[in-house]
């Protein structure tokens, strides 16, 4: 998508993915943005709406498939829990390190999410749902990849200041070459399946600030976003019998990939018609957001603010 470096050097080495370059998320914050990208509800609605909805997980239940949730994070007593808990298998691998010490449990990298996928895998069911919520590009950046990951460096540094940039882009940048080995690893797994219509449909909650711009912004959640707490990546893969048995959707997410995209709006809509379920009176039948609709249509960028109230990312950037 134009940046100076190979950080995603096994995803760009596919003609099967589909990239966003202008993805945005509707909150810089993971309490609120995951929970949008997991329900029907974006910043329009949020603060109506999101005390008694479902997520998508329900719906996919409901439409007969099986449901696992597998979180490389810890539970925090918000919505991301709640949803988790309406899957079949519920697994945050951090809360069954019982005998580990709190920076263990912190460092454990993404992969670890691996094995767990390919027992959900190994089961064969007819339909199957599998969210991976990972820890991504977290702070620190340095528990975030393992060796082999550190395309990278000098990636040393010892405190997170200004000074130290160079060193902090450093390892951030080798965050994003592990989450680029992961996804691969994932796509691997679905496209060894036999026969199978599989999809891949990923996105980030929210961006970083590193001392952009010259700025001494470090870090998200700040209460006024910059555009790099919202500038999100999205990706989408299909399988080959996916691709040859629905074309039209094929065709549909390639126009529509390149056009403005707000994350917590299309996710939902966009992962319903990837696995062909319509949902009834809510948000979710909204076409017009799904990235695979011959009617999707862009919308200007909202953030949803402290109080919870939508406002155009272009009033307060």
């Amino acid at each position: 998508l134009g940046y100076n470096r190979p950080t995603n050097p096994r995803l760009a080495d596919r003609n099967d993915i589909y990239a966003a370059p202008e993805a945005y998320s509707e909150s810089n914050t993971t309490h609120k943005s995951v929970p949008m990208l997991l329900s029907p509800v974006n910043a329009t609605d949020f603060n109506t709406d999101i005390y008694q909805v479902k997520s998508l997980i329900t719906a996919f239940k409901e439409a007969g498939f099986s449901t696992a949730f597998l979180s490389n994070q810890r539970y925090n007593r918000s919505f991301i829990d709640f949803f988790a808990e309406e899957s079949d298998t519920c697994v945050f691998i951090k809360e069954l390190d019982d005998n580990a010490t709190s920076l263990s449990r912190n460092s454990r990298p993404d992969s670890d999410l691996l094995p767990w996928l390919d027992k959900i895998l190994a089961q064969e069911a007819l339909k199957q749902l599998i969210v991976l919520h990972t820890y991504g590009s977290h702070f620190n950046y340095l528990d975030r990849y393992a060796k082999n990951d550190e395309l990278f460096t000098p990636c040393d540094y010892t405190e997170a200041t200004k000074s130290n940039r160079d060193k902090l882009i450093n390892a951030y940048d080798n965050t994003i070459v592990a989450t680029d080995r992961l996804l691969t690893d994932c796509i691997s797994r679905l496209d060894s399946i036999d026969g199978a219509f599989a999809g891949l449909l990923y996105t980030s909650d929210h961006g970083e600030d590193i001392f952009d711009n010259g700025s001494g912004r470090f870090l998200h959640a700040s209460p006024r976003p910059t555009l790099y707490q919202v500038h999100v990546p999205m990706i989408a893969w299909l399988s080959a019998g996916y691709q040859e048995s629905y074309p039209d959707i094929v065709a549909a997410v390639g126009r529509n990939i390149s056009c403005l995209i707000s994350t917590s709006r299309s996710f939902c809509p966009s992962a319903f018609e990837m696995a062909g379920i319509k949902v009834s009176g809510n948000a979710m039948t909204d076409t017009a957001a799904s990235i695979f609709s011959d009617h999707y249509e862009p919308r200007e960028q909202l953030y949803l603010t402290d109080h919870n109230t939508p406002v155009t990312l272009k009033s307060i950037l």
